[in-house]
């Protein structure tokens, strides 16, 4: 029968408790990473669904707005001209 010392117990099992909890901790990262990622998805989807919906609903209220001026817009300027060309500068 082998005779460990005091000391070479004590690295092994330290040794030891640093593997398991090393694999433990990992195996609760992935599991805390799948539901996360789950709640994430959900979230996404219910957010994009979600501003789709309020989207079509304001474009299609759009005309009505803008025809009884009831939509300011004219901080935007002239919505329905053609951005003018930009100043090219030449150096002689």
């Amino acid at each position: 029968m082998r005779r460990y010392t005091e000391v070479s117990a004590c690295f092994m099992a330290g040794i030891i408790c640093l593997v398991y909890t090393a694999c433990g901790g990992m195996v609760s990262v992935a599991y805390t990473d799948v539901i996360q990622s789950a709640i994430g998805m959900t979230g996404r989807g219910l957010t994009s669904s979600t501003s789709q919906l309020n989207l079509s609903q304001f474009w299609s209220l759009k005309p009505k707005l803008v025809s009884t001026s009831q939509l300011d817009v004219s901080h935007f300027g002239n919505l329905n001209t053609q951005p003018s060309q930009p100043k090219v500068l030449t150096t002689i």
